[in-house]
């Protein structure tokens, strides 16, 4: 990917060669970002490490779940609700939005709204400060960029 945009750099501006050019993903840019900002003083989890967390969350709040209680120890259940949880956070979707679904759909969909939102809030509150997962690193990056030398006294082409 970076080989292939730094080509198109190199046709579309002109420029003979690369030096004191560098390109980045947006992921890779939010890294150097936090870097230097401080970001990534947070410790990184694994999808490892999310599972046992969403694990640890499940065993705890097993009594509050309406139709979860009984799933977390089926294989690839836990998986699933890291996905689900992840596709939240690059959606930005908050745990509020989950609870606006009470008593407008079927009851089975209701019930697991309500689970998915008892979850999502206590797996972000543990995550809260302490941990973050790599969809935490374009929302870190937003809050840095203002501030940041680096990308202030460089341009920037996309």
């Amino acid at each position: 990917m970076t080989l292939q945009t730094e080509t198109v750099f190199l046709e579309r501006e002109g420029v003979p060669g690369l030096l004191d050019t560098q390109i980045f993903s947006f992921s890779r840019l939010a890294w150097r970002v936090l870097q230097e900002s401080g970001g990534l003083a947070r410790t990184f989890l694994t999808d490892s490490g999310l599972e046992m967390v969403i694990r640890k969350i499940m065993l705890e709040k097993q009594d509050e779940l309406q139709l979860f209680g009984r799933s977390a120890s089926k294989k690839g259940f836990i998986k699933e609700l890291e996905q689900i949880f992840k596709e939240m956070k690059q959606y930005c979707v908050e745990q509020e939005q989950l609870q606006r679904f009470d008593g407008q759909v079927k009851a089975d969909l209701n019930s697991k709204m309500a689970d998915i939102a008892v979850l999502y809030d206590a797996y972000e509150q543990v995550l809260s400060g302490k941990y973050s997962e790599n969809e935490d690193y374009l929302k870190l990056l937003a809050e840095a960029i203002s501030e940041n030398s680096f990308l202030t006294k460089n341009e920037i082409f996309y």
